[in-house]
This record gives structure tokens, sequence and C-alpha cells, in this order.
């Protein structure tokens, strides 16, 4: 392979080290590249090392110590940024503006109502996300695979 990361449709391929083996699931370290910098979906993803650490699903059956092909669903940035930053911003706003016309609409002060409406909104909304990457999580969505077992000198 020229580039060991390949999109293909849905899902991004990359290489990787299995460092534990837990009944399905395994420990995978994986080499950090630029497309997959900011995703979210590793542990340490917001430090600057090289090395990630993913828990896979482990289909193909590795051992500790083999090197693997891991396959993760490609959500893309920006609908992932878009669930996790803007949608609590809307929701607080929206909830502000309906706070405020409560508050206009029962002769109250209009702020303190509305902040109020504001952080409630913004839990309903935080909510919201961890009911939606609970349920992702458990239908297997958005989460890595082990596909195959490679040669040791394909691996990171």
């Amino acid at each position: 392979m020229a580039d060991s990361t390949e999109a293909r449709g849905e899902t991004v391929r990359e290489p990787g080290l299995v460092v534990r083996v837990d009944g399905r699931e395994a420990t995978v370290v994986v080499r950090r590249r630029s497309a997959c910098s900011s995703c979210g979906k590793c542990i340490g993803s917001l430090h600057p090392p090289q090395d990630l650490t993913v828990v896979a699903l482990n289909r193909a059956g590795a051992r500790q110590g083999e090197h693997v092909v891991i396959e993760l669903q490609d959500i893309g940035v920006v609908k992932a940024a878009a669930l996790v930053y803007a949608l609590p911003l809307v929701a607080a706003t929206a909830a502000f503006a309906v706070g405020a016309l409560v508050a206009r609409l029962g002769g109250l002060p209009v702020e303190p109502l509305g902040l109020v409406a504001a952080v409630l909104g913004l839990l309903v909304a935080f909510v919201g996300l961890g009911v939606y990457d609970r349920r992702m999580t458990a239908a297997g969505r958005h989460r890595p695979v082990i596909v195959e077992v490679c040669p040791a000198e394909v691996g990171p």
C-alpha cells in the first residue's frame, strides 16, 4: 500500500499492533494519521503523540503481538463536530428564546428564566448525545473492528 489509510466508501482502514486481547475485544496501538487526528474515537486524540490506543472488536481472532488492520466507519469530521458542538449550542439558544418568551408573557424577568432554560437545553442536548452514542455503540456502529491479521512488516 502506498498510503496505509484507505478510504473505502464509509470506512477507513488502519494498520495497528495488538497489545492486549480481552475476550472478543482487543486493544490496538495505531499510528495517528493526519486524516484521523481530530476524529475523537481514539483514547488520547487530544494529545500530540503519534501512537493512539483503540479498543476494537476482534473479528479476525488476532492475538497479542500480531499486526492487524482495523476498520472504522468514517462519519466525517464535519458531521461529528456538528453533533458535538452545534447541537448543544442550538439547543441552548432555542431554550433561552423559549424561556425569554415565557418570562415576557408571564411578566417575569427575562434573563434569569432564559438562563435557566438555556442550561436545561444544554443538559437535554448532552443527554441526547449520550443516548445516541450508547445506541450507536450497542449497534456496533462507529466502532473499530479488526478485519485481518497481517504479516509483521505491514504494521505500524
